[in-house]
């Protein structure tokens, strides 16, 4: 089951013409495929920008999480490889989640210079 089949997650995907779905289902590609060191170039936003005011709680993230591990089980990939991907993919956690399970805001972290 994909993430906009999947009755919680469903939310994030409401109104999207079939296209839009295409063009989301290629940004991830591309970004999953760059951060693995594939050839492939992400050219969308910043993971923080990209889900900015979605409200995506931890619930949401536990569930799609749950997801790209069955997908991986699913095409039967090493144990190594789902190791390394999962933790490409649980790095971005504090850029994407917005809420806790109970629903109260995280406050922002302050922006610093480099």
């Amino acid at each position: 089951m994909s993430g906009w089949a999947d009755k919680q997650l469903g939310r994030f995907f409401v109104g999207h013409s079939e296209g839009s779905f295409k063009e989301l289902r290629q940004h991830v590609v591309n970004l999953l495929c760059e951060l693995t060191g594939g050839s492939c170039v992400y050219t969308g936003r910043d993971m923080k920008s990209a889900h900015k005011g979605l409200r995506i709680t931890e619930s949401d993230w536990k569930i799609a999480d749950d997801l790209f591990v069955g997908a991986l089980k699913k095409h039967k990939i090493g144990l190594q490889e789902q190791t390394e991907f999962m933790q490409i993919i649980r790095d971005m956690k504090g850029q994407i989640i917005e809420l806790p399970r109970n629903g109260a805001l995280i406050p922002a972290l302050p922006r610093t210079l480099d």
